[in-house]
């Protein structure tokens, strides 16, 4: 499951970021920041939970997600303006918790 929250600007949506990876808490202690993104039950077997700037994604070469070169430039600016304050989360629900639930 992925939700999306907007903030004014990438500097405002990093400082919530780096402020919620200081103060959440949830049964598994601290979250885990990693390089802009911020973990929930990262070694859960159960769940998992992230957010992170879209933006950075964007610019992330590791994960396959860099914007193309052979984009046009007006597609890669437009998904770069869309993606500018963009927080994105995203929950992951592992084996053991969908077995809990009844689903296969």
């Amino acid at each position: 499951m992925t939700r999306s929250y907007r903030f004014p600007d990438d500097a405002t949506a990093r400082a919530w970021l780096r402020w919620v990876a200081s103060t959440a808490r949830t049964r598994h202690g601290a979250p885990i920041p990693k390089e802009g993104t911020v973990y929930w039950g990262k070694n859960s077997t159960r769940w998992g939970f992230k957010a992170y700037l879209k933006s950075d994604e964007l610019d992330t070469r590791g994960k396959g997600h860099k914007l193309s070169d052979q984009l046009p430039e007006l597609a890669r600016r437009q998904l770069r303006e869309w993606a500018t304050g963009v927080v994105r989360f995203e929950l992951v629900l592992r084996s053991k918790e969908l077995a809990k639930l009844g689903i296969e």
